[in-house]
């Protein structure tokens, strides 16, 4: 029904916090994969550079497997085994520090761009719209997305390529003559061409990255945004349905009244308006300096105190000034002010003469 009447209407209205908790705990948040591609060049790229001596060894030994295991003439099936393990074992040593940086690095990004959470709430289930291939080709070739990373990809590509082509100018010299270095040599010219390459490349992944994680974040934002509708549905599963609310409210004053008929009980004395307001006062010497009110109530209540006060005997006073300057200053539980002792004591008086006379 909701999902009906949201048809046409735009999401103007903010996402409450229920929402994006909501959202987060499916593990919809901004991911940017930018960042992560940009995070895991860094940490690829330091990695390289500590692992750079151990990588040296593993090439030396490819190059001397390749150059000088090779006997003139043709190769046996099992000098060919030979160098295939010999080279896997090299290549493996070379590389397994910088891809395992990689990977740790992917994954720590992700975790934390996820906000460590995860859709753990929902099962693995088939999910048949993403088999609507109608759909699937709205989202893949008519939305801003796929424009949206096609530009980037040519921005990166542009701006990297030509920082490069430009700071090559520089290095052509370098470049043509590494046919002509040394084995012993190429390591080094190697590291400094990586080297140049990074410090161009680095600094345009930040900044697409920075760029795209905003955009990732403004989008996440706009899709948690909600109608009219979405909304009021959340204020009911926020407070409850109405009808709860009503029926919780009069249970809550029912029991307050049955409370506050059992404290006339208690009272030596109802002060009245003589229908408007009624006032149950309790006085003892060993449980307070002062008469404390037990009940007050207005109106409905006020004639279901008088009348609980007649089932149990206590006697009723019709004053009104003092009705109200009690109901007005005093709550349950409460002693009364002190300028109201003169005329509460005179009440008092008429009661406890009137039950001294009783036989």
């Amino acid at each position: 029904m909701a999902g009906e009447q949201d048809q046409g209407q735009e999401k103007t209205l903010e996402p409450t916090e229920r929402r994006k908790q909501e959202a987060r705990k499916r593990g919809q948040v901004p991911r940017s994969k930018e960042v992560v591609a940009a995070f895991t060049l860094a940490v690829t790229a330091a990695a390289m550079l500590a692992w750079a001596g151990e990588m040296g060894v593993g090439l030396r030994a490819v190059f001397v497997a390749c150059y000088g295991r090779v006997p003139s003439g043709e190769l046996s099936v099992s000098e060919v085994g030979d160098l295939l393990r010999v080279v896997v074992r090299a290549m493996t040593w070379i590389l397994a520090v910088p891809l395992g940086a990689a990977w740790l690095a992917a994954v720590f990004v992700e975790a934390v761009q996820g906000q460590g959470t995860f859709n753990s709430e929902e099962p693995i289930k088939l999910d048949w719209k993403r088999l609507d291939v109608v759909q699937n080709f709205k989202s893949q070739f008519v939305s801003l997305k796929p424009l949206v990373e096609l530009g980037k990809g040519l921005a990166k590509l542009v701006v990297v390529g030509a920082l490069i082509a430009f700071g090559l100018d520089e290095r052509l010299g370098l470049l043509a003559g590494l046919a002509r270095l040394p084995v012993g040599a190429l390591p080094g010219a190697y590291h400094e061409i990586a080297i140049f390459v990074l410090s161009r490349a680095l600094p345009v992944a930040a900044v697409v990255a920075v760029l795209d994680y905003g955009y990732q974040w403004y989008e996440n934002h706009e899709q948690l945004k909600m109608t009219r509708e979405e909304m009021k549905e959340e204020q009911k599963k926020s407070e409850g349905d109405p009808h709860v609310r009503a029926a919780r409210r009069q249970r809550m004053r029912q029991i307050a009244m049955q409370t506050t008929l059992a404290n006339v009980r208690k009272a030596d004395v109802v002060i009245t308006n003589p229908t408007h307001y009624a006032v149950a006062l309790r006085y003892r010497r060993e449980e307070s300096a002062a008469p404390v009110v037990v009940a007050r109530g207005v109106d409905h209540l006020a004639l279901k105190i008088r009348a609980e006060a007649a089932r149990h005997d206590i006697p009723v006073v019709e004053n009104r000034p003092l009705a109200r300057a009690l109901y007005r200053e005093c709550r349950e539980g409460q002693l009364i002010p002190e300028e109201l002792y003169a005329a509460v004591a005179r009440v008092l008086a008429v009661i406890y003469r009137r039950r001294r006379r009783r036989p």
